[in-house]
């Protein structure tokens, strides 16, 4: 491996054409995430990207240890773009996750796509990354806009922001409580064709919800559910239970973090009285298959900010749906996935399974009482002319009218 003076001989070399020196010191950095200081690592990575530019010739000439000599030896050459590439977008990747930009834009000015010394997406979303962790929302916005001008920065070649890209962006400006640039690169995002992760849209959500802004937070989740994100094209009813019947190491994502960010949203604009918005949004989760009792404080909170169901004054009632005389009483707001029972309780309504059992065991049964009292001419006919009536038509089809209670 190379020692840390060479590599300042070498890099002194790159930069003004001179011999590689062998006094020059290390010069001063934060050590690395691997260990030692800057010059040391860049040392590390000549050494390991002359490693992966290597033939696999190892039972002809040796192990690692004697590789290099060897090849020399027989005359073979690397292939030095491809090694100079992997070199520079290694050093920026790594000056980059240490906040150094002004090394990794140093790195970065060798680059050249026409000689195929081009710029990967990694090493630009590393360099974007320590600019919006810096706060220096300039230098990202003027890295992030280079693409439009290759002329001037030929180092990035056909390179153009992926959906990581921007969700580097949104989800920088989104935890400082810049929503307006945030939702500026969502929509941007839409433009170019990308759909940013699930995270941006959740980190997002959840920072408009604690600024109190759950219309904005509402809006987002309504894009959200219904354009998707990059691991999913939506989160309709129909994409969430058909996730949810798969195993949870099968999953894609998480239907569990899907709920608690739906709820959030639903307290949120129960909070400022649009009741009937986060009303909507429970009816979402009982289309998804989550019921009233999966998040009980999520219904209690949604319905302690309804208005009360008024229900009006009985003077009368006829023979379908008799009830005696009654004025006019207050209950408790039934949600979505629930209902009044006959005590003007609220409880939870029948599943849709259940509903469709009780509904098939109903038809079954007023089909066997319409059969059993009429003569088989006369079924037959009925059922020529359409579907037979129901129990409660045919015993009330010729009876007298009950008078007025």
């Amino acid at each position: 491996a190379l020692g840390a003076p060479h590599l300042v001989g070498m890099e002194a070399a790159a930069d003004a054409g001179a011999a590689p020196s062998e006094g020059d010191g290390p010069p001063k950095s934060s050590r690395s995430r691997f260990g030692g200081d800057g010059v040391q690592l860049e040392a590390t990575l000549v050494t390991v990207s002359k490693g992966q530019n290597k033939l696999n010739t190892e039972g002809l000439i040796g192990g690692n240890g004697r590789r290099h000599y060897q090849l020399r030896r027989i005359g073979h050459h690397v292939d030095e773009r491809r090694f100079e590439r992997q070199l520079v977008n290694s050093l920026v990747c790594c000056y980059a996750e240490e906040g150094q930009i002004s090394q990794a834009e140093r790195w970065l000015g060798k680059a050249d796509a026409a000689r195929g010394v081009d710029l990967t997406i990694e090493s630009f979303n590393a360099l974007l990354r320590s600019a919006v962790k810096k706060g220096d929302w300039a230098k990202a916005e003027e890295l992030f806009n280079r693409h439009t001008t290759p002329g001037l920065h030929p180092e990035l070649g056909e390179l153009r922001p992926n959906a990581e890209s921007f969700s580097v962006v949104i989800q920088a400006a989104a935890l400082e409580g810049d929503f307006v640039r945030a939702e500026r690169y969502m929509r941007l995002a839409d433009e170019h064709g990308q759909r940013p992760p699930r995270e941006s849209f959740a980190k997002l959500i959840r920072a408009l919800l604690e600024k109190g802004e759950p219309r904005r937070a509402h809006c987002w989740l309504q894009v959200f559910v219904q354009h998707g994100c990059e691991k999913s094209p939506d989160y309709l009813p129909k994409t969430v239970r058909a996730e949810l019947r798969l195993l949870r190491s099968q999953r894609a994502w998480s239907a569990e973090d899907h709920f608690q960010l739906v709820t959030a949203v639903a307290v949120g604009l129960a909070g400022i009285g649009n009741t009937d918005a986060a009303n909507g949004w429970l009816g979402y989760l009982v289309d998804c298959g989550v019921r009233p009792h999966d998040f009980p404080e999520t219904w209690e909170r949604v319905r302690a900010a309804t208005p009360l169901a008024i229900v009006p004054a009985s003077l009368f009632s006829d023979e379908q749906d008799y009830r005696p005389p009654a004025p006019v009483a207050l209950l408790p707001a039934a949600l979505r996935g629930e209902e009044h029972n006959a005590e003007g309780s609220v409880i939870e309504s029948p599943s849709r399974t259940r509903r469709s059992l009780m509904n098939s065991q109903r038809d079954q049964a007023s089909l066997m009482l319409t059969t059993e009292s009429e003569s088989p001419r006369t079924f037959a006919q009925n059922c020529a002319q359409g579907p037979p009536p129901t129990s409660l038509e045919w015993a009330t089809k010729d009876a007298p009218r009950a008078s007025p209670a």
